[in-house]
């Protein structure tokens, strides 16, 4: 038998089967007369579910609410109730309840005041942090007029249906949301028009709307189609003769459903308009058996519930419809998912979230009172296996047995009707496998089994994996080197310093990062400072390098005085003095006296000695011109230079 844990929270509790694939939210309040799970949207992880008043209720709009719920560590948890949320026409109108829900948005309509049916209103409440939060409202301050018989919403749009009794008009309208306000765009009106009675699900998306109506004279029943084309929506198909209490279409608008009474009705696509295609038919143990006024389509898939209308203590069944060959087939009954209880109105309401369907049950009897409840189911309900095993042993999955590494489904059919899916992902474990072949940086070490590598090498042992499986470990460790030669040039005062590296190492190529932005292996054009290097080698190592750019400034030093005849013979001679004799050279020295006559000339490292044709000459000022080649290229300096005594 299948388990199930019962929680409590707040004012619904909340079970759900050990198998994670089947959860029921019921109400805890049978003394309020509060009949749950009337309506029942799902979306995501929030659900939102409303309660109504049964006919003998004393407390009549007392306590119509809407309940919320959020998905969390596999529990549906409630998170708010919104009290007189919404308003039902008819006490006893079977999933009347004029709820729409998307994204994370409700649409509920209330009243305005209650002594009329005409003065209502569209709530709308953000469910974003977990609470019924009012974000606006529609009312007559945005053109809406009469009393509200339908809402249905997508993620952009709302439609919102009234019908005016005094001059017997039916007015659709459609607001278009802009930054979470919901404005006025269209409305569309019908002339002794009214809505279908009962109607319950109207499907819309942001493309295509799907109701139905009536036409007073004649009782004349239509399905109305809207796409919006054109920034407007008008209406693209007008199926006659046909309504229903809820209808639903596939994504590609090639089939239209129609449910009413004990037949669902296929209408399929022909070009412009849509023809009557399939009929489906209630057919169970039930005696007086209807579809429940609510119908889905998702995943190539067509829901329904179905109940006995009169005799209340009956079980209802889902119906779930499969495409094929063009024909919808009925592939399965989706049964209550607690066979011990009774089950009113089961599939009184549905809503589909991906693989996630919410069956409402507002008669549920299951604790006792009728108060109601909402199952939702995986559909199909989904397991995943992990799990492994040794090459050479055997997995058992199906009645097949598995050796070798995959991904293994197999479906299983539930007791409750719905498929469940089990994937098994298998990994099979090598008896002997190459586990590394990689480069380690210099310094580090790798441990393997209980031996610490500190060189490059191949390496061979066993050693027991998880499991107990053996393997034959096969290494192949190599330790990254790197060897760095520089050649580092000075400054001369001019930005000619240059670091030229020769890079050499067992794992290029090698990624370069200068401190001054440059990616290239030599720097030239440096002025003299500190230089700093991070070199990566193709398997990610770091190597970091820090060089000096020396100064050699300045180049030369060329005084201004001399003493010929003095006594140190360091001062006796006009001489340049170098800084680098390697890098720098003198070309030519010329000397002029002051009337401009040449009394000196030489080349390289040749001086004055303050002679003019091997005369000495007199104390006094003369003038120079000097060539100096350096790393700053070409210098010419001219200057005066005293002779003293």
């Amino acid at each position: 038998m299948l388990k199930y844990i019962r929680i409590s929270v707040a004012l619904l509790l909340v079970s759900q089967t050990l198998f994670g694939q089947i959860h029921k939210i019921y109400s805890d309040k049978p003394k309020l007369y509060s009949i749950f799970g009337n309506s029942v949207n799902i979306e995501g992880d929030y659900l939102i579910s409303t309660s109504k008043e049964p006919f003998y209720s004393p407390y009549r709009l007392n306590y119509l609410r809407a309940f919320l719920f959020k998905y969390e560590n596999d529990l549906w948890v409630q998170k708010d109730t919104l009290p007189g949320a919404i308003y039902n026409q008819s006490f006893n109108d079977l999933g009347l309840s004029y709820l729409s829900f998307s994204g994370k948005t409700a649409f509920f309509r209330q009243f305005i005041s209650y002594d009329s049916l005409t003065k209502m209103k569209v709530m709308i409440y953000d469910i974003s942090n977990d609470k019924f939060e009012l974000i606006d409202s529609i009312t007559r301050e945005k053109k809406l007029i009469g009393s509200i018989m339908l809402l249905s919403s997508s993620k952009n749009w709302l439609f919102v249906r009234t019908e005016v009794s005094s001059n017997r008009t039916m007015i659709d309208y459609f607001y278009k949301k802009t930054e979470n306000k919901w404005q006025f765009s269209d409305s569309i009106e019908y002339k002794n028009h009214r809505n279908s009675p009962g109607l319950f699900r109207t499907q819309m998306n942001d493309k295509f709307l799907i109701t139905s109506h009536r036409q007073r004279a004649g009782n004349k029943p239509h399905v109305l189609i809207y796409n919006f084309t054109d920034g407007q929506w008008k209406v693209f198909s007008d199926i006659q003769h046909t309504g229903g209490s809820s209808l639903a279409f596939t994504d590609d608008l090639k089939y239209v459903a129609v449910a009413w009474g004990d037949t669902i009705k296929i209408y399929k696509n022909k070009g412009d308009t849509y023809m009557l295609h399939q009929k489906l038919y209630a057919k169970s143990y039930l005696k007086t058996t209807i579809f429940a006024p609510s119908i889905v389509i998702s995943n190539g898939y067509l829901y329904s519930g179905y109940y006995d209308y009169v005799y209340h203590g009956n079980h209802g069944e889902v119906y779930q419809y499969f495409l094929d060959n063009d024909q919808w087939k009925l592939k399965r009954k989706i049964k209550p998912a607690y066979p011990d209880s009774t089950f009113m109105h089961y599939g009184e309401s549905l809503s589909i979230s991906g693989d996630r369907l919410a069956v409402g049950a507002d008669y549920d009897y299951t604790y006792g009172s009728n108060r109601g409840a909402v199952y939702i189911y995986d559909t199909p309900a989904r397991t995943n296996l992990i799990d492994t095993i040794c090459q050479g042993d055997d997995y058992i999955f199906n009645d097949t047995i598995l050796q070798s590494t995959g991904i293994y489904t197999d479906t299983l059919l539930t007791y409750y009707g719905l498929d469940s899916i089990v994937t098994l992902d298998l990994t099979v474990i090598p008896q002997s496998q190459i586990i590394l072949d990689t480069v380690i940086c210099e310094g580090d070490s790798i441990i393997l089994g209980d031996s610490v590598i500190t060189e490059s090498g191949y390496y061979e042992f066993y050693y027991d994996q998880i499991y107990n499986c053996q393997s034959f470990v096969k290494a192949n460790i190599q330790f990254d080197t790197l060897e760095v030669i520089d050649s580092i040039f000075p400054d001369y005062g001019c930005n000619s310093g240059e670091i030229l590296l020769n890079i050499e190492g067992n794992d290029p190529p090698y990624d370069l990062s200068w401190n001054n932005g440059d990616k290239e292996k030599d720097l030239h054009s440096l002025e003299s400072g500190i230089y700093e290097i991070k070199i990566y080698s193709n398997s990610g190592c770091l190597y970091n390098y820090e060089y000096e750019v020396p100064s050699k400034y300045p180049r030369f030093i060329i005084p201004n005085a001399f003493f010929p005849e003095g006594n140190e013979e360091i001062n006796k001679t006009f001489r340049i003095y170098l800084s680098d004799t390697v890098n720098v050279k003198i070309l030519s020295t010329v000397i002029f006296d002051r009337w401009g006559e040449k009394v000196f000339s030489s080349t390289g490292n040749i001086f004055w000695n303050g002679t003019y044709k091997n005369h000495k000459i007199s104390p006094e000022v003369f003038l120079y011109k000097i060539e100096v080649n350096s790393p700053c290229g070409l210098e010419i300096k001219k200057g005066q230079v005293s002779v003293l005594k």
